[in-house]
C-alpha cells in the first residue's frame, strides 16, 4: 500500500513539472496600453547572457537574457530619444523545482539580425524591457527565433531533479535505512537468544 502511495506522489510530481504557467499572447489594444514605448525599428544585433532570473529569485534559478539592440525608424508611442536602443527579452534556462517552472518561460519570437519589428517596449529601471510574452512583432518574413536563440538549451533542473523529488527522495532512504536497521538488529537479537539458548 504504501509503495503504491510513493510511486502515485512520484508520477504526480513528475507530471506537474512538465506544466508551464504561459502567459496567453496580448491583442493589439492590450500591448498598446501596457507599452511605455512603441518602436519601428531594424535589429541589429542579439546578444545572449546568463542571468539570475527575475521571476523565481531564490538562488540557483537562471534565465536567459536575451538583448536586443534596435535601430530605430518610427516612434509610435512614448519619448526615445535616440535613434539606437537596446531591450531586454529572456528565456527561462533553469530552475530548482517543478513548481519554480509556473512561470512565464519568455519572450516568443525573438526574430534574428536583420528582421524589421514594431516593438512594445516598457522602462524598468532606466531599462527597455519588451512586454511579456509578445511585445515584438515581425513586420517582414517569418516569425522564427534568432539562430543565437533556437541554440539555447535550458536544463530541466538545477540539481538534476526537481527539489521535491529530492525531499521524496530523502523521506524514502530515511524509511529505508530505519527498516534496514530495525531488520538487523531483529536479527542481532536473534542470534544473541539463539546462542543464549545454546
Amino acid at each position: 500500500m504504501k509503495t503504491h502511495l510513493l510511486l502515485s506522489l512520484f508520477a504526480v510530481v513528475s507530471l506537474k513539472s512538465l506544466a508551464y504557467a504561459e502567459k496567453a499572447p496580448l491583442s493589439v489594444g492590450e500591448l498598446q496600453k501596457r507599452a511605455d514605448a512603441i518602436i519601428v525599428a531594424a535589429i541589429e544585433h542579439v546578444r545572449v547572457e546568463s542571468e539570475p532570473s527575475r521571476f523565481e529569485r531564490a538562488l540557483g534559478n537562471s534565465d536567459w537574457g536575451i538583448y536586443l539592440t534596435l535601430r530605430l525608424e518610427t516612434v509610435e508611442k512614448g519619448n526615445v530619444p535616440d535613434n539606437q536602443l537596446e531591450a531586454r527579452c529572456f528565456r527561462i534556462k533553469h530552475r530548482r523545482s517543478s513548481t519554480e517552472y509556473l512561470t512565464p518561460s519568455g519572450h516568443h519570437p525573438i526574430p534574428a539580425t536583420g528582421t524589421r519589428v514594431r516593438v512594445y517596449l516598457e522602462k524598468e529601471e532606466g531599462v527597455w524591457h519588451v512586454v511579456l510574452p509578445n511585445g515584438i512583432v515581425c513586420l517582414e518574413g517569418n516569425a522564427q527565433d534568432a539562430i543565437e536563440v533556437a541554440r539555447l538549451r535550458n536544463r530541466a533542473y538545477t540539481y538534476l531533479l526537481p527539489i521535491e523529488i529530492w525531499v521524496l527522495l530523502v523521506i524514502v532512504g530515511i524509511a529505508v535505512l530505519i527498516c534496514i536497521t530495525s531488520i538487523v538488529r531483529w536479527f542481532q537479537r536473534r542470534q544473541l537468544q539463539h546462542h543464549n539458548c545454546s
